[in-house]
């Protein structure tokens, strides 16, 4: 059973830290196209990149649903363990 809750552990680990990776990602992609919105609306890309952010950010909720249903999971499982 240990076993198991360090694999499920580690695993969870890893959707923790790419969630946290993209949205690092999405707020440097943020953060660099405020900056540039001169040539951002000279080009009349704003809907492109206003695209861009939206899939970044689904992504995230994605992720973000994934590890919260996993750790649901996880302490349930091991609240069921306890009794």
């Amino acid at each position: 059973m240990a076993g198991l809750a360090v694999i499920y552990g580690r695993y969870l680990h890893s959707i923790s830290k790419r969630t946290q990776d993209s949205l690092a990602e999405a707020t440097q992609l943020a953060e660099e196209r405020i900056s540039n919105m001169r040539t951002v609306c000279a080009f009349g890309k704003e809907l492109t990149e206003v695209a861009r952010y939206t899939e970044k950010a689904n992504y995230i909720l994605h992720l973000a649903k994934q590890e919260a249903v996993l750790l649901a999971g996880f302490f349930g499982v091991c609240h069921g363990c306890r009794e």
